[in-house]
């Protein structure tokens, strides 16, 4: 498990915000979720969302790291889905398209950093941005996380 996660004060802070925030938006949603259909489902996919979120903050593989990210994709398309537009549909598949795109991407650079280095573990990741592969694999981490 020491292999996949790590717990060091940055991972420690930044989900400390992931809870806070997280229960900021669920007290913020009882408004708008009473009298609804599915707000079992809703709360159950908030908290989804906050688990996966940690676990993107906490992992230390590259691999764990990935397959949390893609599962906030995924609970982000369930999530747009509980909206009451008439577009509502449409906006969450769109959500869906670009954040499948934008995944494509950061699996580019995790691809790239793995063939540098050999490895997914991201505490023996040293890559000097001195090649073009390792501009590149970093341009697709942050292009595929903005």
């Amino acid at each position: 498990m020491k292999e996949y996660f790590a717990f060091d004060n940055l991972s420690n802070f930044v989900g400390l915000f992931v809870v806070f925030f997280s229960v900021i938006v669920t007290l913020y949603s009882f408004a708008f979720m009473k009298g609804k259909k599915g707000l079992w489902k809703y709360y159950l996919y908030v908290l989804l969302t906050t688990i996966a979120s940690l676990g993107v903050v906490f992992a230390s593989h590259l691999i764990v790291l990935i397959i949390f990210w893609g599962f906030l994709g995924f609970l982000l398309y369930l999530l747009i889905g509980f909206g009451e537009g008439e577009r509502t549909s449409a906006t969450a598949k769109k959500t869906f398209i670009i954040i499948g795109g934008t995944d494509a991407i950061m699996l580019l650079g995790l691809a790239l950093i793995w063939r540098l280095t050999g490895t997914f573990n991201m505490e023996h990741l040293t890559i000097p941005l001195s090649n073009k592969a390792a501009i590149v694999a970093y341009l697709a981490l942050a292009i595929g996380a903005f």
